[in-house]
């Protein structure tokens, strides 16, 4: 027994320094949070619902100046779906325990009167998530995970908790806020803030005229903000950057920039004592290099390409940066270090340089805000020398270029940590008259309308998109590059072949990347069959991206201007021969872009020009409709289209077969006279036919309709053929060498021209027999099915020996082919052997032109 409570007692301690271990613990809230209840609907906005729940409550809490800082929150979700079971069946709280400590109130879920307590039953985890590691930054936050069984729809998921601490780099100032609206409906919202009496907190609405309840408690002063039946907010695409569609609070401690900006500088102090090997690298540099601004490049350089970006941001490292000596041992920091470790280094060498806190993502609308820490997410520096400020980025990588070419984004205002600073200065924007992106495409036409074309393409990348461009060649393999270039200009030339690989050459002291490409493409040239004619197109594949329209066009938000640079493309053609082409200059521009284009023609020589500016970073609400407009009218512009000169009438009259058609149809009408004027011995007087005769019958009327109809359907198919014959199709499909060249079109088309030819003028022939009874009509037009039935088959056989993509012989063909062998044996057997045909046919040629033997066509 002994030995068992031994046992007993080193499990109790085990299980005691377990739960001691544990980042969080479970206990009710403290004494100054304010119970919320929530209350039940049974309506909700089904069109806005997101991931099949609804929140009933989203309540927030916070004691800033509580003994340590603690932020209460409460959530509560209804299951409104099959795909809301999934949503509630996990719980998941952030905290970072290098200064956080996460108490669990409850996790409850309602099920009608019913209240199960699943924070006893929930399987729960702990997990180190780092979601910005592919960023290159490690935070150390932790994720309480609760999995929950036992979820059904309909029921009420109610979970809350504290976060108790604060990061000390903020030195127990507060900075906060809260959305006043979302993309999901909430049922209700609260937000409560308890504040001392005897200290300021100022608090700014952004996008809100919602204006707190402040309320006077014993020592605290409570704000507080109570919303009930919030709506969704579905915010239109394509937003800038800098552009927040949901409205909410800010709360800050201080009271103006001053004051963030003496907080910053206690952050980025200079020390006096570094490492004996990061000053003998300060001492290199300073030797090595004469003049302050190639000190001042070297310095930076050295950071940006030797010390690698990675951010360890535990606890105070989210905005403390650390010590020089340490970041230049270790070679890597994220921003705050390497803009301290160049500084120091500068300062070491005598360059006056400060850092500088800037918002990547909201840029100038940092003005906005009520001064703040938050208020930015990132540091660089500017650096004064000889009497010039330079804007520099210790943290971009491949920067190339003398300080006047270094590519710095503009982020509209920054922070400068000066002492002699008091507001937010603004960042002057980057000018140059060059463009960014500079194309000079050349297609080599020369070789002949039958021959592949050379496509070469050198394109002149400048600022940051050098930048970019040297850092993907770096990054991505060679291989890789070249076979999404191939396959980027594919979808316009699906027969693109690579001549040679991607040449690439780098100007460091212009800070331009250049690459060079070159293709052959097959069977540039196209036939229309519509408009009868060989063409080339070329398309400015770099432009179309340009100005694509947004997805979201009624708009009640900006629209974003994505592509935010000056390009410029040129595009030369070399032509085989001399081309009717007319110069034009076109120019479309609104308030935020500029597009203009060029048509040059000159000895054999045609110059297509593009050229792109974005005046603005965004088109406002009320403009997008006439922006809208101004990119069709751009559109429309872009590509362009030459076609053989051979295209008038005159030019392209194929005067052989013009010759061969007048040959065939003279003597097609000569053998029609013949047979019209010939009359069969023994034909009996109509004057003894019986009167019954008289009356053509219902299925002599129907041959007399197919009859009639028969030489206009041939002149139909005459006129649907007759561009095959004109001379620039007839060379594309007979001449040899030619994409579309076959041995077999030349004794086709003539085959078949004759047929139509002697067609029509013996079909014509068949209407005058019919309408005067002729007595040679059922004989000869019996010939005729039989010998047209024959063509169909001779033609039939030529078309299927010919390759399937010239020509085909579709099912239909056959089809209509033994339709017609049909009505040929039909009517051919009735003609042979009816009585009423021979009764009906009794003319000769003499009688049918007497006034006493007229006939007359009787419809019935």
């Amino acid at each position: 027994m002994t030995k068992n409570l031994v046992v007993g007692m080193i499990f109790l301690c085990w299980s005691l320094i377990a739960m001691a271990q544990l980042p969080y613990q479970i206990a009710p809230p403290s004494e100054w949070v304010a119970e919320v209840a929530f209350e039940r609907t049974e309506s909700y906005p089904e069109d806005t619902i997101r991931n099949g729940t609804y929140f009933l409550l989203a309540d927030n809490q916070e004691h800033p100046k509580a003994e340590t800082r603690e932020s209460f929150r409460k959530y509560v979700e209804m299951v409104v779906n099959q795909n809301g079971i999934r949503t509630v069946s996990q719980v998941s709280i952030n905290f970072d325990p290098t200064y956080q400590e996460l108490i669990v109130h409850s996790i409850n879920i309602h099920r009608g009167e019913q209240v199960f307590d699943k924070l006893r039953t929930a399987n729960i985890s702990i997990l180190q998530r780092e979601e910005n590691l592919d960023a290159q930054l490690y935070d150390g936050s932790q994720t309480f995970n609760a999995i929950l069984d036992d979820i059904q729809v309909g029921d009420i998921l109610e979970y809350s908790y504290t976060l108790r601490g604060e990061n000390p780099v903020f030195q127990r100032k507060y900075y906060g806020g809260f959305n006043l609206q979302w993309r999901v409906p909430v049922y209700q919202v609260r937000y409560r803030v308890l504040w001392p009496h005897n200290q300021q907190l100022h608090f700014k609405l952004h996008k809100s005229a919602i204006e707190p309840e402040v309320r006077s408690q014993l020592h605290f002063t409570e704000y507080h903000f109570a919303l009930d039946h919030v709506p969704a907010l579905v915010s239109d695409s394509d937003l800038p950057n800098w552009y927040d569609p949901y409205p909410w609070v800010q709360f800050s401690e201080t009271k103006d920039w001053e004051h963030v900006i003496d907080w910053g500088n206690e952050l980025y102090q200079i020390p006096s004592a570094l490492s004996p090997e990061l000053r003998q690298k300060i001492e290199e540099i300073d030797t090595t290099q004469q003049q302050p601004e190639a000190k001042l490049l070297a310095a930076l350089r050295f950071v940006q390409d030797e010390i690698r970006y990675m951010g360890i941001e535990t606890g105070p490292g989210s905005h403390r940066p650390h010590q020089p000596s340490q970041v230049f041992q270790r070679r890597f920091g994220d921003c705050k270090d390497k803009t301290l470790l160049t500084l120091t280094m500068l300062h070491h060498m005598g360059i006056d340089a400060d850092p500088a806190f800037v918002n990547t993502r909201t840029s100038s609308q940092v003005k906005d805000w009520h001064p703040s820490p938050y208020a930015f997410n990132h540091v660089l520096l500017r650096a004064s020398v000889g009497g010039k400020h330079y804007w520099l980025d210790p943290t971009r990588s491949y920067q190339r270029g003398g300080l006047d070419q270094i590519y710095q984004p503009d982020y509209g205002y920054a922070l400068l940590l000066n002492h002699n600073n008091k507001n937010l200065v603004p960042m002057p924007s980057a000018s140059s008259e060059q463009p960014t992106k500079e194309i000079r495409e050349t297609f080599d036409l020369r070789p002949g309308f039958d021959q592949p074309a050379t496509f070469e393409v050198e394109t002149t990348y400048r600022g940051g998109w050098a930048d970019y461009f040297r850092r993907k060649f770096a990054v991505a393999s060679r291989q890789e590059i070249e076979k999404s270039y191939l396959n980027y200009y594919a979808d316009k030339y699906p027969k693109i072949y690579s001549n040679s690989s991607v040449v690439t050459e780098d100007d460091p002291g212009k800070n331009e990347f250049i690459i060079k490409e070159s293709y052959t493409i097959e069977d540039f040239w196209k036939y229309s069959e519509k408009k009868n004619r060989l063409e080339a197109s070329f398309y400015p594949l770099e432009f179309y991206e340009l100005f694509k329209k947004p997805s979201t066009k009624q708009r009640l938000m900006p629209l974003d201007i994505k592509h935010k640079t000056h390009s410029l493309l040129s595009t030369e053609v070399l032509l085989p021969e001399e081309w009717p082409i007319e110069s034009d200059t076109v120019h479309i521009e609104d308030e935020a872009i500029f597009f203009h284009s060029e048509v040059r023609y000159q000895d054999e020589r045609l110059t297509l020009t593009y050229e792109y500016k974005a005046k603005a970073d965004h088109v406002p609400a009320d403009q997008v409709a006439d922006h809208l407009n101004t990119l069709d009218k751009i559109n429309w512009e872009l590509g362009y289209t030459i076609y053989t000169r051979n295209t008038t009438w005159q030019d392209d009259i194929n005067w052989a077969l013009i010759m061969l058609a007048i040959l065939i149809t003279g003597i097609a009408c000569f053998a029609a006279m013949k047979v019209y004027r010939y009359d069969p011995k023994g034909f009996e007087d109509p004057q003894t036919v019986d009167s019954d005769y008289q009356i053509i019958g219902v299925w002599l009327n129907l041959v007399g309709l197919f009859v009639f109809l028969h030489p206009l359907w041939l002149l139909g198919l005459l006129y649907k053929t007759s561009d095959t014959y004109l001379l620039s199709t007839w060379r594309l499909l007979t001449t040899p060498g030619s994409e579309d060249y076959h041995f077999l079109w030349q004794p086709i088309l003539i085959f078949e021209l004759c047929t139509h030819l002697f067609w029509l003028v013996f079909s014509t022939l068949m209407v005058f027999l019919f309408s005067q009874r002729r007595r040679t009509f059922p004989k000869i037009y019996v010939g005729y099915l039989i010998v047209t039935l024959t063509v169909q088959v001779i033609d039939g056989i030529l078309v299927m020996n010919m390759p399937a993509n010239l020509l085909t012989w579709t099912p239909k063909d056959t089809v209509e082919v033994a339709t017609y062998a049909v009505f040929a044996m039909i009517f051919g057997v009735y003609f042979t052997y009816s009585k009423r045909v021979e009764k009906t046919f009794i003319m000769n040629h003499s009688s049918s032109h007497s006034p006493s033997t007229a006939t007359i066509f009787y419809p019935g």
